[in-house]
């Protein structure tokens, strides 16, 4: 069997995606019901409030839901090896005909695009009923916020800069820096989920804060002072954006080892 053929990639492709139709279905509800939540605070919260008042509470119950959208795609990685859960599940999984790469690929796939286009058609769904409420009860509000995450996200660079030269970032810098970070925790959470069977994001979590406060001990034994830091700050953001990448994808290697190695009788605890 050749590695990658392009029709078993489709046939498994096809079969993915009626195999995980309830999962998709539960995620959507989920995500639906969290970013109702801040935009259904946002109106009570300004009954009777002048327009220039609802309009800043339905922006900032905007920006906490592109917030959970965020950590959504970010720990979306945790369920690589979801579909892998029970004895039975692993036994279909494995005689599909297909390669190890082509599943591989179904699966990130499934966690990276599938998952993105869930959150993305939550949101407009929870916009769209925000502003239905809003018709209804006659609140100030009946307008899209997609133009305004649009924006946030895909904005002129004049408006996103600003934030950073406050601390003597280039705005490429602290482009890439920020990028390269996004890219390297979702694949620490994707090789979390490959490596651990049961509570994949709770220990991938713990794993990801434990990093958290170890690269902290180790900067403060930096013999740097903060007017020092300043001067090789775009120097440091291009460091870490490199170093990031590089072992964001020694993450997806190693995923991608683990995925070849998982067997239909595993370790209790890890995909071994």
């Amino acid at each position: 069997m050749s590695n990658f053929n392009t029709k078993r990639f489709i046939q498994t492709l096809k079969w993915s995606a009626m195999a995980t139709k309830k999962e998709i279905a539960t995620i959507a509800g989920c995500m639906f019901f969290l970013y109702m939540v801040p935009f259904i605070m946002s109106v009570i919260s300004t009954q009777g409030e002048p327009d220039i008042v609802a309009d800043a509470s339905i922006e900032n119950a905007t920006l906490v839901c592109t917030f959970f959208f965020g950590v959504y795609t970010m720990i979306s990685g945790c369920w690589i090896m979801n579909n892998m859960k029970t004895k039975e599940q692993r036994i279909t999984f494995k005689m599909l005909p297909a390669s190890d790469l082509e599943k591989f690929i179904v699966r990130v796939l499934y966690i990276t695009v599938v998952w993105m286009l869930i959150g993305v058609v939550a949101f407009c769904l929870a916009d769209f009923c925000r502003m239905l409420i809003c018709f209804i009860s006659g609140s100030h509000g009946t307008y899209s916020t997609i133009p305004d995450v649009l924006n946030m996200w895909f904005g002129p660079a004049d408006t996103h800069s600003m934030r950073m030269t406050a601390w003597g970032l280039d705005f490429i810098a602290g482009v890439m820096a920020v990028n390269a970070w996004a890219f390297w925790a979702h694949s620490f959470y994707v090789l979390g989920g490959a490596f651990f069977r049961r509570r994949q994001f709770i220990l991938t979590s713990c794993a990801h804060f434990a990093l958290g406060i170890l690269s902290l001990i180790i900067i403060s034994y930096i013999p740097l002072s903060a007017k020092e830091g300043l001067k090789f700050v775009n120097t440091i953001a291009y460091v870490y954006t490199a170093v990031a990448i590089m072992v964001g994808l020694l993450n997806w290697w190693l995923t991608y080892r683990l995925f070849k190695r998982s067997q239909v009788i595993n370790n209790k605890w890890i995909n071994l």
